[in-house]
């Protein structure tokens, strides 16, 4: 660690100005050591020379969970949030209702053997799958015949 900070000092004694890198590299290395308090000052240096961004605060708030020192966690996120490296997005939660069109098509559960010009209905189960999987709100619908569908 010392030896770390002898470089830092050696770059800024040479004019060289440190960019985000070197302080995220800083926080990371203090942080690991369990140093949190010089962790959390680099991270205020790096804010008063301008590269602070969101890995700086995400790896300093890391370490304060780490801990268990949730306190210090939210602090640090809201000087994230003040620094203006926190971003919110905010989406609605897709609604996926599936429903199978056909005559030929056949539920996969109703056994093994098809009848002539049968296939089984593997697209919806598929397709609720994939959307459960992105965490959209599903809703299997029944299946319905190709003259209803003619009729829409």
């Amino acid at each position: 660690m010392e030896e770390m900070h002898k470089i830092f000092q050696q770059m800024n004694d040479a004019r060289f100005a440190p960019n985000n890198i070197t302080f995220n590299v800083m926080i990371d290395l203090y942080a690991k050591a369990g140093m949190l308090d010089r962790a959390h000052n680099a991270l205020k240096l790096a804010q008063q020379q301008g590269p602070a961004d969101k890995i700086s605060f995400s790896t300093l708030m890391n370490a304060y969970g780490k801990r268990q020192d949730f306190a210090k966690m939210e602090e640090t996120l809201w000087e994230m949030q003040n620094a203006g490296s926190l971003f919110y997005w905010v989406l609605r939660t897709p609604k996926v209702a599936v429903a199978s069109t056909g005559d030929e098509l056949v539920d996969p559960k109703q056994g093994f053997t098809l009848g002539k010009g049968q296939i089984r209905d593997s697209n919806r189960p598929m397709l609720l799958a994939a959307a459960k999987q992105h965490n959209a709100f599903v809703k299997s619908l029944t299946w319905v015949s190709h003259v209803i569908v003619r009729q829409l």
